[in-house]
């Protein structure tokens, strides 16, 4: 089936559907899962020390897959009870190298059930952020921003405008409705926002973001995971 010249979501539909079993029932396997996983977020997007992709294959068909931020083994049991035989996560499962395969350590646990229930796990982290249409971009579309750019030359984040200024505090209610955060930590630098940025997680390296062009003329930066480091380099660049 010709994929070319789709949306990175239309070509999951294309690239994971061009198996047929009998009587024109789909047969999907595990790698045309994770094809069309690379469709929209191809690996050469994630960062050097990022570890996402086909991190458990057992192999066979996919009828079901559970998706899950998460790999736990409460994330297994689940997908065991919905008769998965893939889950799809956006962290990796797999992150350090795995030295001996144990029930004496969480991930050693993790992926015991997950080879003893025979199920594959898919990891797009940095890679989905990064891609179009990825993370990203989901939140720069949550928050109403338009007119994006890039954050950095890596494709780390995403700068826009909102479509009138609005004080700080205002703009935090948004983040929590939209978003739909039970809580916020931020650094208040005093000035109304325009133009934000924002970013998966703790976005990359936000040392190299903070110091790089496109912050200069934003007001606000949202991060999904910000340290007392960060707000420091963040309170110093008064945004």
């Amino acid at each position: 089936m010709e994929c070319q010249g789709l949306s990175p979501w239309e070509r999951w539909h294309c690239v994971s559907n061009d198996g047929e079993g009998e009587d024109g029932e789909d047969m999907i396997t595990v790698n045309q899962v994770y094809e069309a996983m690379q469709a929209i977020a191809p690996l050469e997007l994630a960062e050097s020390w990022d570890n996402p992709g086909l991190l458990v294959d057992c192999g066979g068909t996919v009828h079901r897959v559970l998706t899950a931020l998460d790999i736990t083994p409460e994330v297994v049991e689940e997908a065991a009870a919905k008769q998965c035989e893939m889950i799809v996560s956006h962290h990796p499962v797999i992150f350090h190298p795995v030295k001996a395969l144990t029930d004496q350590s969480a991930t050693g646990r993790v992926l015991l059930a997950l080879a003893e229930g025979h199920m594959a796990a898919i990891c797009a982290h940095t890679n989905l952020d990064a891609a179009e249409g990825g993370v990203n971009d989901a939140l720069a579309e949550k928050l109403g921003l338009s007119g994006l750019e890039m954050l950095t030359e890596e494709k780390i984040g995403r700068v826009g405008t909102l479509k009138c200024e609005k004080p700080l505090v205002e703009f935090l209610q948004d983040v929590i409705k939209y978003l739909g955060c039970n809580g916020l930590r931020y650094v208040d630098c005093g000035r109304p926002v325009h133009r934000v940025a924002v970013g998966g997680g703790a976005c990359g390296d936000y040392r190299a973001c903070v110091r790089c062009e496109q912050l200069r003329a934003v007001q606000c930066f949202r991060m999904g995971r910000l340290d007392n480091d960060c707000s420091r380099c963040i309170s110093h660049r008064r945004a």
